[in-house]
C-alpha cells in the first residue's frame, strides 16, 4: 500500500502513516516522519517487499477525489521565490538538466521511494517534495501534513500500472 485514502480515516494514509499506525497499534512509538535512520530505514525495508508489484492507487468516492483533486492542484499551483510549480520541473522541463541532474517526469517518480542519494542517505518521497520546496524557495509544509498527503496520493496515482522498486539508488 503506497498511498491510499480508506474511508474510515477520513484522509489519505501513506506508507509511512500506515507503518506508524503498526507500531502504535502494537505497543511501540511512533517514527518520526523524515527520521532517516527509523522511518527512512523501516520504509525502505518495508517497500521492498512490493518490488515488482503494480502500482494500484484507486480513487473511490466524493472524499477521495477531493483528496486527489487536491494534491493535483498543489503538483501545478506555482509558488516560493521562483514561482515554480512541480510540474514545471517535472512535465514542462523533462530532460533538461537542473544544476547536474536531468529532470525526470512525473510519471513513475513515486514507485521508487525510498531512495539513497549521495551514498547511504535515505529520503522518502516527502523528504524529497522538502528539498524540491527549498529549491523553489518555499517553506514545505511539514512531513505527514494533509497537504504533502494529497500531493503524495495525486503523485502516485500517476505511476498507476508501474512496478515498484524500493531501495534504489540515485544521484
Amino acid at each position: 500500500m503506497p498511498t491510499a485514502y480508506p474511508t474510515a480515516a477520513g484522509r489519505v494514509v501513506t506508507f509511512e502513516d500506515a507503518l506508524n499506525n503498526c507500531r502504535v497499534a502494537n505497543g511501540e512509538q511512533p517514527y518520526v516522519l523524515g527520521d532517516k535512520a527509523t522511518m527512512g530505514r523501516l520504509t525502505a525495508y518495508a517497500r521492498t517487499l512490493s518490488d515488482g508489484m503494480k502500482m494500484n492507487i484507486k480513487v473511490d468516492g466524493p472524499a477521495a477525489l477531493m483528496a486527489y483533486e487536491d494534491g493535483k492542484k498543489t503538483f501545478y499551483a506555482r509558488s516560493g521565490q521562483l514561482n515554480f510549480a512541480c510540474a514545471s520541473c517535472h512535465i514542462d522541463n523533462v530532460g533538461n538538466k537542473l544544476r547536474s541532474e536531468i529532470l525526470h517526469m512525473a510519471v513513475g517518480a513515486a514507485t521508487h521511494w525510498p531512495v539513497f542519494r549521495g551514498g547511504d542517505t535515505l529520503f522518502t518521497l516527502q523528504s524529497r517534495y522538502e528539498l524540491c520546496y527549498d529549491l523553489m524557495r518555499h517553506v514545505a509544509p511539514p512531513q505527514g501534513s494533509e497537504k504533502l498527503n494529497n500531493l503524495e496520493y495525486f503523485h502516485s496515482y500517476l505511476s498507476n500500472g508501474l512496478e515498484m522498486r524500493a531501495s534504489v539508488f540515485r544521484k
